[in-house]
């Protein structure tokens, strides 16, 4: 809505989740916003005890360049179908 602290509610929702679905992709790899938001994913993610809270995917047929935090995690290729 107008007027939210957008940032703050993504945060209380990654905060809350039982799993974070990381869609990477060029544009995410490359976005200030993804990039606050996988951060936070990964500070929730050491906080627990699932391994797999974070879970990262992408479409391509290759992923988009993964920045060196994310490199340890697999990233699952999930292909799309038409």
């Amino acid at each position: 809505r107008a007027g939210q602290r957008w940032s703050e509610e993504l945060k209380d929702f990654i905060q809350q989740a039982d799993v974070f679905q990381l869609f990477w992709s060029e544009h995410a790899a490359t976005s200030r916003y993804v990039e606050t938001e996988w951060r936070c994913g990964l500070g929730e993610r050491e906080r627990r005890p699932d391994p797999y809270f974070l879970r990262p995917v992408y479409w391509s047929p290759l992923p988009a360049p993964i920045p060196p935090e994310l490199q340890p995690l697999h990233f699952a290729r999930l292909p799309l179908s038409r």
